[in-house]
């Protein structure tokens, strides 16, 4: 516990400095990386007259355009190297502020893009093993937003943990070796990029010096995210225990200015904990190199280095103008909040037509229940028959909900709707497109239609849907989306003015190119770059399936246009608490939600 409590006063004593640092690395990452690497695979797929990628066309681009793949295969290594320069940067600068020496930001970046040059492609067989296996799982203070580009959808780990359950063996096993292969190769990057080693060698020195101090490393680890945790957590208790007082006690506008310093404060503490990761992490493996007489040696002329270009560094007018306009951002950014400027109410979607499991998903009696709690669609799921009418399921096997070892395009609409579906304690039977149609219209209840395809479809089975549907839906102001882009693309011929969007399983390169109205986005690859995209070319994201009320807020604060839940009566409380002229307080609370999930 005293060098947990050791790390933290080295910190605090150097506050000012690490904020500066996370700060540079964060607007370095989100406002200038992530944008140049999505504009970059964007105008690649544009080139390869590719309009999307997806787990749909995968295999067909990988097959049929070597140039694209070669641009995919580099445009990866490029987020990796920015991986490393990332760490890299905060490295050097832990380093240097622990040392207590000059630190521009200026020579910083000269030394970190040096050391980058010197050191990644020497390395480059087990960065790529590192950040692509261990980083993604959580790399032990190393947490990077461009590892979304290579993170594990959340769809797949929901249904490992929910509907294959020897997948979910599987996960946890490799999470546990993922876990203990990160502490084995603990020291590997301080040892490449401070104490410039090679990869095979930094890899051999990391794996001796952690099997002697396996348990330590772990203990120190875990009381260093622990100790964290608590910290942020009491520290943001108590600044919105005093904005409650400030709320029910003062007058408005002095509300106001509370909740803007305590908004500060909110941050800070945020910051602190990326601080505490990331210095934390790397004085813990400093302590354990100090041994190491060349790693010192190394590490003293690197500092003497940055020293140096410190002192000579050109005009730093550059970064003071920049500084100046994050604070004056920063500050305009929280009175907007505050104020309510980002809270867009987004449209509540009920996931299968079902709310925490009030009936069986895609029946009638399920819609009847979930209706009554009026959300703005009901999503359900739709499979072409063996005499091409339209079923309600979402699975390509029967199965699951009614033990019938069958697809729905091996049965004709007659034998699939005496069929009885049975699923959280309930039964129903399945239901045609057209019956539930009827009762949607009885019950005035707007659908969002997702439109499945398989490869026994017949060919005209998207002509045959829009004939028969198209005008209904038009009137209903229903909506359709769906998995296959081709499918897509033909109904907005056929129907201009049907509302018809694209669903991606995971975002990589960022908007396709489609003729869709909206994006069905899986939340957990949904970034900011993807959401502003979006709304310059006029098209609008939903984000499914999202169940947790952290994830509801994060996601309302970042503006999607439209939330699939399972838990709608959940989904609407929290964007009535999140919209409906909330107190500062709530704000407050919103804020940690929306930012620390």
């Amino acid at each position: 516990m005293s060098s947990t409590l050791k790390t933290y006063r080295y910190i605090f004593k150097h506050i000012f400095s690490y904020i500066w640092l996370f700060i540079a690395s964060t607007v370095a990452v989100y406002g200038i990386l992530i944008p140049i690497f999505t504009l970059i695979g964007s105008v690649m797929l544009r080139l390869a007259r590719v309009r999307y990628i997806s787990n749909t066309n995968l295999i067909e681009i990988i097959s049929q355009h070597p140039v694209l793949d070669l641009g995919l295969i580099l445009l990866i290594l490029a987020v990796i190297v920015a991986i490393y320069w990332q760490v890299t940067f905060l490295f050097l600068g832990t380093m240097q502020i622990n040392y207590g020496k000059k630190l521009t930001i200026d020579s910083l970046l000269r030394l970190s893009i040096q050391r980058v040059r010197k050191t990644f492609f020497r390395s480059v067989w087990f960065l790529l093993i590192y950040c692509i296996l261990i980083l993604p799982f959580g790399g032990l203070g190393f947490s990077t937003p461009l590892l979304n580009k290579i993170r594990i959808p959340s769809f797949l780990v929901d249904y490992f943990l929910t509907e294959n359950r020897p997948l979910l063996l599987v996960m946890i096993l490799l999470y546990v070796v993922t876990f203990y292969l990160g502490i084995r190769l603990f020291l590997v990057l301080p040892l490449i990029i401070l104490g410039k080693r090679n990869a095979h060698t930094a890899v051999k020195q990391s794996w001796q010096i952690t099997k002697i101090n396996f348990k330590p490393i772990v203990l120190r680890l875990v009381l260093l995210f622990a100790t964290t945790i608590v910290v942020i957590i009491a520290g943001q208790l108590l600044v919105l225990g005093e904005q409650t007082l400030f709320d029910r006690m003062t007058p408005t506008g002095v509300a106001f200015l509370a909740a803007s310093v305590n908004l500060i404060l909110i941050e800070f503490f945020m910051f602190l904990s990326s601080i505490a990761a990331g210095a934390g992490s790397l004085m813990i493996m400093t302590e354990y190199l100090a041994g190491d007489q060349r790693f010192t040696a190394h590490t003293h002329r690197l500092s003497d280095q940055l020293q140096e270009l410190s002192y000579n560094v050109g005009n730093q007018r550059w970064i003071r103008i920049i500084a100046g306009l994050l604070v004056i951002g920063g500050i305009g950014f929280n009175s907007l909040y505050l104020t309510g400027f980002f809270s867009d109410t987004p449209i509540t979607i009920s996931h299968r037509g079902v709310n925490a499991k009030n009936g069986v998903q895609n029946t009638i009696e399920s819609l009847k229940n979930t209706s009554r709690l009026h959300p703005d669609f009901i999503e359900i799921d739709i499979h072409e028959t063996k005499d091409h009418q339209f079923v309600l399921m979402h699975d390509e096997n029967l199965k699951n909900l009614t033990g019938v070892d069958k697809a729905p395009h091996q049965l004709t609409l007659k034998q699939l709707t005496k069929l009885t579906a049975h699923e959280n304690g309930s039964s129903a039977k399945i239901a045609s497109l057209d019956d539930y149609m009827d009762a949607a219209e009885k019950l005035k209840q707007p659908l969002l239609i997702e439109f499945k395809t398989t490869k026994y479809d017949d060919p005209k089975v998207v002509e045959r849907f829009n004939a028969k549907y198209g005008q209904r839906i038009l009137k209903n102001h229903d909506q359709v989306h769906s998995l296959d882009y081709d499918a897509v693309e033909k109904l907005k011929e056929l129907n201009p003015k049907l509302t018809v969007g694209y669903i991606l399983p995971f975002n990589f390169i960022g908007v396709p190119q489609s003729s869709a109205d909206f994006y069905t986005m899986e939340y957990s690859t949904l970034n900011n770059s993807f959401l502003l995209t979006a709304e310059l070319t006029g098209r609008k994201v939903y984000a499914w399936t999202v169940n947790s009320d952290d994830a509801m807020a994060r996601l309302n604060f970042m503006g999607v246009d439209g939330i699939i839940t399972d838990k709608l009566e959940l989904l609407q409380k929290t964007v009535k608490q999140l919209n409906h002229h909330p107190s500062y307080g709530s704000r407050l609370i919103n804020f940690t939600y929306e930012l620390g999930s």
